[in-house]
């Protein structure tokens, strides 16, 4: 097992809700994904297959596009590339998309773990 791995399986106080998917990974009351860490309060997470996830991502896409760079961004924002054969889990922060991790549909329990990891995560009254 490699330094990094038994780094993040450490269960230390504040430390229970590790978790890795998709490039991003929890550690405590922290989410990390390219070298940016973001507090776990007031996220919340979903999963979505790669067949059902643009409907859903797409119409926040075209609507944060519209807002920011008018009828083109519109256009490019509802225009976003799916996959049928990846699982998504999809950030949330006050109702906003902040982020999206991905991995092959078969990643899809994984994905689910993640979700759960995140929700304990935001949600556990020691998270301040």
């Amino acid at each position: 097992m490699s330094k990094f791995s038994q780094w993040l399986k450490q269960d230390l106080p504040g430390q229970r809700h590790n978790a890795m998917f998709g490039g991003g990974f929890i550690r405590g009351y922290s989410l990390h994904h390219e070298r940016k860490s973001i507090p776990t309060k007031g996220l919340t997470a979903t999963v979505q297959d790669g067949m059902h996830v643009g409907n859903y991502i797409s119409a926040k896409r075209v609507l944060a596009g519209g807002i920011l760079f008018g009828p083109l961004g519109a256009l490019i924002g509802g225009a976003a590339r799916k996959n049928g054969n990846q699982v998504y889990v999809i950030i949330e922060q006050d109702d906003q998309i902040i982020g999206t991790l991905e991995a092959h549909a078969k990643k899809h329990r994984e994905a689910h773990a993640f979700v759960q990891a995140l929700t304990a995560s935001a949600n556990d009254p020691d998270n301040t």
